[in-house]
């Protein structure tokens, strides 16, 4: 299982999607969108943690809880972190170390 660190600073959202998966699918390295799009095709609820001063591309999933693979029951929720930009003033690029 992958594991997420807690972030103090973190902003979380939920989104609730219909429920027919059985597979968690693998959402690192997907942007927020095609991450959206993935849970709901595998029938689970995306609960959304935004992480500050990660160095992944802005946007994309960088972990993920339970790992992909996992079976899954019905009403699961997928708990991802997600890259936000550094506070300005900090010099990243988006895409930098893909």
């Amino acid at each position: 299982m992958t594991e997420i660190p807690r972030d103090t600073s973190a902003i979380s959202t939920t989104r609730t999607l219909p429920t027919t998966g059985s597979v968690v699918p693998d959402l690192i390295g997907l942007d927020l969108a095609e991450a959206l799009a993935a849970a709901a095709w595998a029938g689970t609820r995306l609960n959304v943690t935004r992480v500050v001063r990660t160095r992944q591309p802005w946007g994309c999933v960088v972990a993920q809880s339970p790992s992909p693979g996992t079976r899954m029951q019905q009403l699961w929720c997928i708990h991802v972190l997600v890259s936000d930009p550094p506070p300005s003033g900090e010099i990243h690029h988006p895409g930098a170390g893909r």
